[in-house]
């Protein structure tokens, strides 16, 4: 296991690797889960659509589809509510504690709001109570209570 790193000022790098490491050992037991043996690092994954590359390798992404707005990870668990109110899965989108969404961020926000939710999480600890809230789930059985209790996932 890496440990977590303990910072004032995490950069979105830190936070999300952090999120990473805690979600592959975050096993859930309520609905939206097929089985118990599933983390949540199951069903997130990563979008690499940002960073810094030279012309020849951004015209080559762009022919493969990356799109400006995306957003960072994506949680593929459908919900449900008692009012029918049904979400694809989860967007989220990891900030500093300075990051604000750009502009093609917020567009692509609006443009899928109706069928995805979203979420901006700026820590580990911002990101469990959205996807605890997303999932409508209260209590979560936490496998990865070593990194939950000794880490208290300072970041």
């Amino acid at each position: 296991m890496t440990r977590m790193l303990r910072s004032t000022n995490p950069t979105e790098y830190q936070i999300q690797c952090s999120i990473i490491e805690y979600a592959n050992k975050w096993k859930a037991v309520n609905r939206g889960f097929p089985s118990s043996d599933n983390t949540v690092g199951d069903y997130l994954f990563h979008i690499p659509n940002g960073g810094l590359r030279n012309k020849v390798e951004a015209v080559k992404l762009k022919k493969m589809g990356v799109k400006a707005g995306v957003w960072d990870l994506f949680l593929m668990i459908p919900t449900f509510t008692v009012m029918h109110d049904h979400r694809s899965g989860l967007f989220i989108e990891v900030k500093s504690q300075e990051g604000k969404l750009t502009k093609n961020q917020k567009e692509f926000e609006a443009k899928n709001s109706t069928e995805y939710s979203f979420i901006v999480v700026n820590s580990l600890e911002s990101f469990i109570a959205g996807v605890s809230t997303y999932l409508r789930v209260k209590d979560f059985n936490v496998f990865a209570s070593e990194v939950h209790q000794k880490d208290k996932a300072i970041i």
